[in-house]
């Protein structure tokens, strides 16, 4: 299945722009040199369709109100090199094997995986783009460290994932809920949009 990321982009952003104005703001495009940099830093090509994304908007601006995905912040490229820049003193000394039934590999931080999604300070839910699968995922999958050393994998890819929100905006199945927050949520159950995608990952 192709996924258009301009269009998802489109649909997401006029959405917010509708529903809560101001919590939702891309950011300008990243430039061809910052994701050349980015891919010389870390030693391996970024996925086609994250970087189709980046020159059309670097990521969003941090918004420490708004929680709609599993970790609300789209960083930009150079934050993300950043944090897995940092992230390297913590890589596991061994390689280690997963099952053949495993999508992700058991390692708690890998220099394969390039964060995307997160907090300022990067302490929770980090979603990655997954350049080293096990031998049941995919290169390119996204996946989610939703707990001190486990992973889910979140989405077959980036397009995908941002396609499958867009398409549930556009059909009209989500709304926005204001607590101390500003959550996106199913209309139908007011389960977050998270949890809404983590029953069945798209592009999986």
């Amino acid at each position: 299945m192709s996924h258009d990321i301009a269009k998802a982009w489109i649909i997401i952003e006029g959405w917010f722009q509708r529903h809560a104005p101001g919590a939702f703001v891309p950011r300008p495009p990243a430039t061809q040199a910052q994701i050349d940099a980015a891919e010389a830093t870390i030693g391996y090509p970024l996925p086609d369709d994250y970087k189709q994304s980046l020159l059309l908007h670097d990521g969003v601006e941090q918004n420490a109100e708004l929680a709609w995905l599993y970790a609300p912040w789209l960083a930009p490229i150079d934050d993300c090199v950043q944090a897995w820049t940092d992230q390297r003193e913590y890589d596991d000394e061994e390689e280690l094997e997963a099952a053949e039934d495993e999508p992700v590999l058991p390692a708690l931080n890998h220099p394969k995986r390039f964060p995307i999604l997160g907090t300022a300070y990067w302490d929770y839910n980090v979603t990655y783009v997954d350049g080293a699968p096990g031998p049941a995922g995919k290169e390119g999958q996204l996946v989610t460290l939703v707990s001190e050393c486990d992973f889910e994998v979140t989405a077959g890819s980036f397009a995908a994932l941002w396609s499958r929100i867009a398409e549930l905006m556009e059909q009209d199945e989500l709304e926005i809920v204001r607590d101390d927050v500003i959550s996106v949520v199913r209309k139908a159950d007011r389960r977050a949009l998270g949890d809404v995608l983590s029953e069945a990952p798209p592009g999986i």
